[in-house]
């Protein structure tokens, strides 16, 4: 099943002499289980691309499904609405409120979705990060956290609310190898398991290893889609 399509999609700047084409006639496919890897260098079109997939900007021209709407048919509510439903975003920065606990940080993510806050939220939360290994940290701030224990509540965060699709743009890049390992071990082992599907915005070999699909993105175009029989864990 499709979790979100590209039609010819492009986003464009600037006019005439200035016109730059970030993401031109994209046809792409996500499907349900996938994990997959959007590669290219940097200004390559691949951070637009994502940002089309995740609804966080809409195509010049062409258009964006996903789960089966036409998002720039959809006004402003609803498409907010659907963004925060069907898909959830890592970041490489991570991106807690430092104020926080790591409970309360994935508590937030449901409350911002309109869930109220209750016992079912914390509960909600907790066995979201008890999945991602952080069952006995609940209650520490991020300051009190590793890089990769932040990334994990950053990969918590983005579960709890069970989207149809995660994005993670450029998870291991802010992390040093061994933390970068354990993260990406565990997405694939929540994709696996779990059947969570998630796609990657990245140049990091670390991370293509581990992909099975890896679709390479080169001057806003699609270059090369390779679909890889087996991956490693080097």
């Amino acid at each position: 099943m499709a979790i979100c399509e590209l039609r010819k999609a492009s986003r464009h700047y600037g006019h005439g002499p200035t016109l730059v084409k970030a993401a031109d006639e994209l046809d792409l496919v996500i499907e349900q289980g996938e994990f997959t890897v959007l590669s290219g260098p940097s200004g390559s079109g691949k951070t637009t691309a994502l940002n089309l997939i995740g609804l966080l900007d809409q195509p010049t021209e062409g258009a964006v499904f996903v789960q089966g709407q036409q998002t720039n048919l959809l006004g402003d509510r609803a498409l907010t609405h659907l963004r925060a439903e069907a898909i959830g975003f890592i970041f490489q920065s991570f991106n807690l409120v430092p104020v926080l606990s790591a409970v309360e940080n994935v508590e937030l993510a449901l409350t911002l979705s309109g869930a109220t806050p209750d016992g079912g939220v914390r509960q909600a939360a907790s066995e979201a990060l008890a999945a991602v290994g952080l069952g006995e940290l609940l209650h520490r701030r991020p300051t009190e956290l590793s890089g990769g224990q932040q990334q994990r509540v950053a990969v918590a965060r983005a579960l709890v609310k069970k989207p149809a699709l995660v994005i993670a743009d450029e998870p291991t890049a802010n992390l040093d190898s061994k933390s970068g390992t354990g993260v990406l071990d565990l997405m694939r082992e929540l994709n696996e398991n779990l059947g969570v599907t998630f796609l990657f915005s990245t140049h990091d070999p670390m991370v293509m290893e581990r992909a099975r699909r890896v679709i390479h993105i080169k001057d806003g175009r699609i270059a090369r889609d390779e679909c890889i029989a087996s991956s490693g864990t080097a």
